[in-house]
């Protein structure tokens, strides 16, 4: 790989961070050589050079684009004002972007969509029985035709 993948991660939790790290770069095949990470919650998302990354990946966060912004900590609007700036260049360049959780609702949010808690639902427990074609995906190589998964987002 010519350029590494920018990952911009929110979680202010080390270990969560980090084991967030770990999943996207064992779900993506990538190898530390192949990745800069930037903590949001630490670093400026200014002067980011796009020509530099092949493309970003954003994880998730304890944040929700759809708090009211006068309930929203100086962290949560900073970060969401350098995510506005990031995304007038992602959008005029067409620069690949994959957004995970937060990284989704961020971009949505960018683009005008409607983000809220209206469907939000409890955390809980689901099994999952993998389709015909869920056993011939790639990304499920591995798992069993059922499991367990837990599921619920604000």
């Amino acid at each position: 790989m010519s350029k590494p993948f920018l990952i911009i991660q929110l979680r202010p939790e080390d270990a969560t961070a980090d084991n967030e790290l770990d999943a996207i770069k064992h779900y993506g095949a990538l190898e530390d050589s192949e990745i800069i990470r930037l903590r949001a919650e630490q670093a400026s998302l200014k002067d980011i050079e796009l020509s530099g990354y092949a493309g970003i990946i954003v994880g998730g966060s304890p944040f929700d684009i759809s708090t009211p912004a006068d309930q929203k900590s100086a962290t949560q609007l900073e970060i969401e004002a350098g995510f506005s700036d990031l995304f007038d260049t992602v959008i005029a360049q067409d620069f690949p972007f994959l957004g995970c959780c937060s990284g989704n609702g961020l971009l949505g949010n960018y683009l005008g969509a409607s983000i809220s808690q209206k469907y939000a639902e409890a955390v809980g427990g689901a099994t999952v029985a993998l389709s015909e074609e869920g056993k011939r995906d790639p990304l499920l190589k591995g798992f069993p035709d059922t499991f367990r998964v837990l599921l619920g987002h604000k």
